[in-house]
Order: structure tokens, then C-alpha cells, then sequence
């Protein structure tokens, strides 16, 4: 479901793309260039910037600046991401009536509901929308709306240094895209466990869409801290989904170290839906991609967004 903007239609010339991931307190980004035969990640940068919240945009926007110029990077077209928790989520259910309404109407009617929700006009939104029907008596539309004024903000922060951003999805998007990239097809539901900086961004997906998304941000990144978290989140999330399998992204040291005890309470807490062993993954992303690349696997790992990104540009180029 893209809500924002569509993709811009790349032309033969447009050749090099920036990706950028600000959604959360860690500043990744990629230069992208296009060959005849593939991508190529030119290069790419990721670094940790916590900040007071009300700087950490133009302090990383600083860093992005920075290296361009280190590394010679001359392009500007930018794609980026807002974070899911700066967007609205609803769920409308599809009455008899509202099924009979015609697509105009619906359009009125969800953009006016939503609009209220969030305490806004309609005029100040950007809102899609699509039918779900878990069963035949439980259909509803799956409402996602962002403020004008966020997009706004975003690309302004870009245009202030020269840069033009001309794709802005959600990061919990390009994270499910670089999952179902990696490990398509999915067959039964599973859970990515997304560690960042100071972020812990949590997906359920299954055969055909998302299910359902989370996080949590962190003062510190602590190990006991950590696996407190995601032991807790195995709890209320994802064990009582019966998902049997859990796909671990970010800092490589981290996850491996962490891993080892977070099987032992995921293996047992299985024991009370499935006689099936849990299975446990760290994300590989460029298994699957097709690049000429030698961007370390380790740290493509880290990038799970930002790679995401670079899958839709390369599906519409």
C-alpha cells in the first residue's frame, strides 16, 4: 500500500540514486547507481547519532552532507522514509452500507473519518486504503493517513542542503519488502525483530500482507536490556499468533550474542502451540539482491530499510 508519493518515473538518465534512512536515531544511507546488467551500492555509510529529538534530523543531515563531499558523491535525488509511529493506523469496518457506496463516496467517507480521528482536515492529510477479509463475516478497510505537514517537513530538511527527495514511503514498508525479498515465498507468518541504534522495530508478516508492527525505543543499547524487551514482546506479540519463526536484523555482534537466549524462552514458550521447534534467522538481505556490490553482509544486515528502498527504486527502474 504506497501512501505518499508514487515513484517518480526514472528516466534513462537518472542513473544514481541517495537513499536515506532517518526513521530512527541512526543515520544509514546508500548511493545507488543503475548498470545495464544490475545495482551497484556504490557506497554507503551507517552511523549512530542520538540526539535530543528536536536536533537529530539536522544533525544527520549534517553527517549526509559530510560524507557526499568525503566521498565525492555528486547525485541529489534522494529516496527516504518516514517512521511508521509519525503515521495513523485505523481499521474501518465494511458495513452493508459502506460496501454499497460507490469508490468517490468511500474515498469521502474514510478521508472524513480518518481526518476527524486525527483531529485534523481532510484537507491536511494523505490517506490510502485497502480491503482486508480475514473471514467472510470480518472485512474492514486498512486506513494508513500521515499529516501533509510531516511529508512537508521532510522534504524540506533535504531541500535546505540542495537535495531532492522525490520517494517518500514508511519505514516499516521497506522493511517488509527487503523480508519478503529475502525469504519469498512465505508460507507461514513470521516475526522480524529489527534491532537499531536505540530502536527495536517489530513486524508481523504473513503469506500476503502485514499483519501487524511495533517498537520500542531505548535509552541505551544494553544486552539484558534487550532481550528483557524482546522476551516481553514474545509474550504479548508474537507467541500468541503461534508464529514459529523469528527473523533478527541489525548490529551482527548484537543479534549473535543475544540469540542464544532468546531461543531458550522462545523454544519453550512454543512447547504451549506447536510441537514444531521454533526457528530462528538473522536476515541476509543481499542473498537475494541482485548487485555487483562488495558491501559487507555484516552490515547490510544493519540497512534493512535502507535496502528496502533500494528494492522498490530497482523494481520500477
Amino acid at each position: 500500500m504506497k501512501i505518499l508519493k508514487k515513484l517518480s518515473s526514472l528516466v534513462s538518465s537518472l542513473d544514481t540514486i541517495l537513499i536515506v534512512d532517518l526513521a530512527s536515531y541512526h543515520l544509514k544511507a546508500i548511493e545507488l547507481l543503475f548498470t545495464s546488467k544490475s545495482l551497484y551500492l556504490k557506497n554507503w555509510m551507517s552511523i549512530s547519532l542520538k540526539q535530543n529529538p528536536n536536533h537529530f534530523q539536522t544533525f544527520a543531515i549534517h553527517h549526509l552532507i559530510s560524507w557526499m563531499k568525503t566521498e565525492n558523491i555528486t547525485c541529489k535525488k534522494i529516496v527516504t522514509c518516514l517512521a511508521a509511529s509519525s503515521v495513523y493506523f485505523g481499521k474501518q469496518p465494511i458495513s452493508p452500507q459502506l460496501s454499497r457506496l460507490s469508490k468517490n463516496q468511500i474515498n469521502k467517507f474514510l478521508s472524513s473519518s480518518v481526518a476527524s480521528q486525527m483531529e485534523v482536515s481532510s484537507q491536511e492529510i494523505i490517506f490510502d486504503y485497502e480491503p482486508k477479509k480475514p473471514s467472510q463475516r470480518n472485512k474492514f478497510f486498512q486506513v494508513v493517513a500521515v499529516k501533509k505537514e510531516n511529508i512537508l517537513n521532510l522534504e524540506n530538511l533535504f531541500t535546505s542542503v540542495k537535495l531532492k527527495p522525490f520517494h517518500i514511503n514508511l519505514d516499516i514498508y521497506a522493511l517488509e519488502r527487503t523480508i519478503r525479498n529475502e525469504f519469498d515465498p512465505i508460507v507461514e507468518p513470521l516475526a522480524v525483530i529489527n534491532i537499531e541504534s536505540h530502536r527495536i522495530l517489530y513486524l508481523i508478516i504473513n503469506k500476503h500482507s502485514l499483519v501487524d508492527w511495533d517498537e520500542e525505543f531505548l535509552d541505551q543499547i544494553d544486552e539484558n536490556l534487550l532481550v528483557n524487551s524482546i522476551i516481553s514482546k514474545l509474550k504479548t506479540l508474537i507467541c500468541p499468533l503461534k508464529i514459529l519463526h523469528l527473523v533478527f536484523g541489525g548490529n551482527l555482534s548484537i543479534v549473535n550474542s543475544i540469540i542464544p537466549r532468546i531461543s531458550v524462552v522462545y523454544e519453550e514458550a512454543a512447547k504451549n502451540f506447536s510441537e514444531v521447534k521454533p526457528r530462528l534467522s538473522i536476515s541476509d538481505p543481499l542473498a537475494k539482491i541482485s548487485t555487483s556490490s562488495h558491501l559487507d553482509h555484516t552490515i547490510a544486515t544493519e540497512m534493512l530499510v535502507a535496502l528496502g528502498l533500494a528494492l522498490e527504486v530497482t523494481c520500477e527502474h
